[in-house]
């Protein structure tokens, strides 16, 4: 799968810059893709440590198959109606926040429920 990697932190790009990805348009579609922020991992000792994957904001998003890797805060859902099939999303808190309405839906694999 492709990937898009950027290591913006909230210390040099504010809390909801710094994402290697923001949306702000409507009818965005994402398949099969990594996004990835790739800054030093938080050692707690250092403020303003988050590092967002993915920022977005574009009313009727969606994501197929695609990995959302951050540290705190991975994915920001600001704001309108976002679903998200078959993603993984992978931080070390806080994975996700914002004011979005997000459906979220899970990978089906050997051994889960259906």
């Amino acid at each position: 799968m492709p990937t898009l990697t950027f290591a913006g932190t909230t210390q040099k790009y504010g809390t909801v810059d710094n994402a290697t990805v923001i949306v702000e348009f409507d009818y965005f579609v994402a398949t099969n893709l990594i996004i990835k922020n790739s800054s030093q991992r938080p050692d707690g000792k250092r403020a303003r440590e988050h590092a967002l994957a993915l920022r977005v904001s574009g009313n009727k998003s969606a994501l197929f198959n695609c990995r959302l890797i951050g540290f705190q805060d991975t994915l920001c859902d600001d704001r309108d109606n976002y679903f998200f099939k078959d993603c993984f999303i992978e931080g070390t808190m806080d994975f996700t926040f914002g004011s979005g309405k997000s459906l979220y839906l899970p990978v089906i694999g050997p051994g889960s429920a259906k």
